[in-house]
């Protein structure tokens, strides 16, 4: 049931949003089928970064500047710090990333969204 409501919470977003923008410009068709491309390609990139960061494509750059932060630092501070697995990272990644699965309903969801817009499109050329 909860997975049901997510998916159901994601597919109505997308369209909600645009009519709400839609109610505020001209009372077209094709303006509302221009919103919802716009709405739902700026989720989809959203939601595309939230999952870029769940699965730790960052960690390296962050493991990286985090040891030259440390490397280059007074050997007071380094003293200081030795034991910290932040500031003195041992290892560039876990072993294990959970995305979480609202991102990837939502990033799903938009991406139908876009292909049916396209083709929305092209119908109405």
């Amino acid at each position: 049931m909860r997975n049901l409501s997510q998916l159901l919470t994601f597919i109505l977003l997308t369209p909600v949003i645009s009519l709400i923008i839609w109610l505020f410009t001209s009372h077209h068709w094709v303006e509302y089928v221009n919103i919802v491309f716009y709405v739902a390609m700026i989720l989809s990139i959203v939601t595309f970064i939230l999952i870029l960061i769940q699965e730790g494509v960052f960690d390296a750059t962050s493991y990286g500047m985090r040891r030259m932060k440390y490397r280059l630092s007074s050997k007071k501070h380094q003293a200081s710090v030795q034991d910290d697995d932040f500031f003195n990272p041992q290892q560039a990644k876990k072993s294990h990333y959970q995305v979480a699965r609202w991102v990837k309903v939502a990033f799903g969801v938009n991406l139908c969204y876009l292909a049916l817009d396209i083709l929305i499109t092209l119908i109405i050329m």
